[in-house]
């Protein structure tokens, strides 16, 4: 008998994650790009407002697509959300790190925030593979 696309990911195999992994990225992107924009040209919202929402939705659509899709984890919403949120706030703090780092050093801003990207990336995947989606036997 074959393994399912979800057995076949839960047993950790970076083949399988990884695209997983960014086109998860992608869409929640989009999401929160679309949201961004529909609620600040569509409704009048403020940036601010519209920026909360749709990151946020961005946010917990990566959660649950990763939860699901990615890493195939059966770990508790109330245990991995908090450990997730935390792996991305740390993964942000040093993209900021990386941006301005690199700016201050004199890279040009696109290089430095495509560095902080790769930075910001690289952590959410392995905290979000090793820490917050962790499969517990």
């Amino acid at each position: 008998m074959s393994e399912t696309p979800c057995e076949y990911a839960s047993k950790g195999r970076l083949s399988v994650q990884v695209p997983r992994f960014l086109v998860t990225g992608v869409l929640n992107t989009a999401v929160g790009l679309s949201i961004i924009f529909g609620m600040k040209f569509g409704l009048g919202s403020s940036v601010v407002t519209a920026n909360a929402v749709g990151y946020g939705a961005g946010l917990l659509l990566s959660f649950f697509l990763n939860r699901s899709w990615s890493f195939s984890s059966t770990a508790s919403i109330r245990r991995s959300l908090p450990l997730f949120m935390l792996v991305v706030a740390v993964a942000f703090a040093l993209n900021i790190l990386v941006i301005t780092g690199a700016s201050a050093l004199g890279a040009p801003y696109v290089l430095a925030q495509l560095a902080g990207v790769v930075v910001y990336s690289s952590l959410v995947f392995v905290g979000s593979r090793h820490v917050v989606f962790v499969h517990q036997t």
